[in-house]
């Protein structure tokens, strides 16, 4: 869990932030279930497999970041 300090730490600063988690999995999967990584406008903590699958997940977590500025 790579993900678990870093977001006790944004939290503590109050810096908003998005854990991205793969809930299913269909066919071969670089990640299994649960696998999770944290968007900050900092930057990026942990992966959930990188690929296609995770640049639409970091781009949807940044519009979610814009919405809560």
């Amino acid at each position: 869990m790579k993900w678990l300090n870093p977001l006790a730490d944004l939290t503590r600063r109050g810096i908003p932030c998005v854990i991205v988690t793969v809930v299913t999995v269909r066919g071969h999967a670089p990640r299994d279930p649960g696998s999770k990584m944290l968007v900050s406008r900092e930057g990026l903590c942990g992966s959930i497999g990188g690929g296609n699958l995770e640049q639409t997940a970091i781009e949807q977590a940044k519009t979610l970041l814009k919405m809560a500025a």
